[in-house]
């Protein structure tokens, strides 16, 4: 009798933890699952938005790489493992059929696009270390077509466009301001003087300006408001040509079935985020956005969708004046 109550008892344990390991396997099951390709600051702020609005324990977040990112949305589309995905919202307009319309939040700068609505951007300017350029009794650059000139031949850094989205920046502004022929021209000019200093990374221009390697960077705006916050010698310039920006969206994978969190889920990033996310990222995206007119005149949008066949585009442009 008692080694058929122990069996008895031991069935009702195993019984009780499979059930209690189904359980948890369809609570795991159930969660939106979340794909980014944004920094710290900005996850943190997409998980205290989903936690303090109900969504704590219903999702969980898996941070890749741009580009490992952008190359599974073109490899697995639809059947991607993700409910929501952040990514540059390039990435995301060149794969329109992967994703579906929601409520996303009105008037953007931009341009209103149903199916992904920006969480952030990244602006491109110029960031000067004012110790290596009063050393060199050199001018402080107001322009990127000032790089152009001899004087600063060796003290500049910037991206390169071939490995680094962030040199996009600087070669928008330059297509945007001055064309095809005039911008090859001067592009080629601050090539020469870049010399050595051109980068696969696009932070890297701007470590090399904190450093004091170099007199001249480009790169994030926001990063060279840190290298200022930290005490360097570090001076942001807006330049003449405007800040070009490029954008980080939230959108929604159009799976057969979507969850309706997930939907949930991503229409709160897209409304419920900003105000958080300006003031990592100081840079006007809507219109009704408690910016300054300064913030808004250095902003500049290229007059062209960005996708990822115009950066082929542009790529092959900048390669034509190496």
């Amino acid at each position: 009798m008692f080694k058929k109550l122990g069996l008895l008892v031991m069935l009702l344990m195993v019984a009780t933890v499979a059930t209690g390991c189904s359980a948890r396997a369809n609570a795991s099951a159930n969660r939106v699952v979340i794909f980014s390709n944004a920094d710290a600051e900005a996850i943190e702020v997409i998980r205290e938005t989903l936690d303090s609005n109900g969504f704590a324990n219903e999702y969980v977040i898996q941070v890749l790489g741009t580009s490992e990112l952008a190359g599974r949305v073109v490899a697995e589309g639809t059947n991607i493992e993700a409910d929501i995905v952040t990514l540059s919202s390039f990435h995301i307009e060149s794969n329109a059929d992967v994703f579906t319309d929601f409520n996303v939040k009105p008037n953007s700068l931009g341009g209103h696009v149903p199916f992904h609505s920006p969480l952030l951007g990244l602006e491109g300017s110029l960031v000067i270390n004012t110790e290596v350029l009063n050393s060199a009794n050199l001018p402080v650059p107001t322009s990127l077509a000032d790089l152009a000139n001899p004087i600063y031949s060796g003290y500049i850094s910037i991206p390169d466009l071939n490995s680094s989205t962030t040199g996009w920046l600087f070669v928008q502004a330059l297509l945007y301001n001055y064309g095809q022929e005039q911008g090859r021209e001067l592009l080629a000019d601050i090539l020469t003087n870049v010399g050595v200093h051109f980068e696969s990374s696009g932070s890297t221009p701007i470590v090399k300006a904190r450093t004091g390697e170099v007199a001249i960077a480009f790169g994030l705006r926001h990063q060279g408001v840190a290298a200022m916050n930290d005490g360097l010698p570090i001076q942001v310039i807006d330049v003449e040509e405007g800040n070009f920006i490029l954008t980080e969206s939230v959108a929604l994978v159009n799976k057969t079935t979507i969850n309706p969190n997930a939907r949930a889920m991503a229409e709160l990033l897209a409304n419920g985020t900003r105000e958080q996310l300006l003031t990592y990222y100081p840079t006007p995206l809507f219109a009704d956005e408690n910016v300054s007119a300064q913030d808004i005149a250095r902003v500049n949008f290229f007059p062209y969708t960005l996708t990822t066949a115009l950066l082929a585009e542009h790529v092959a442009f900048l390669n034509s004046a190496r």
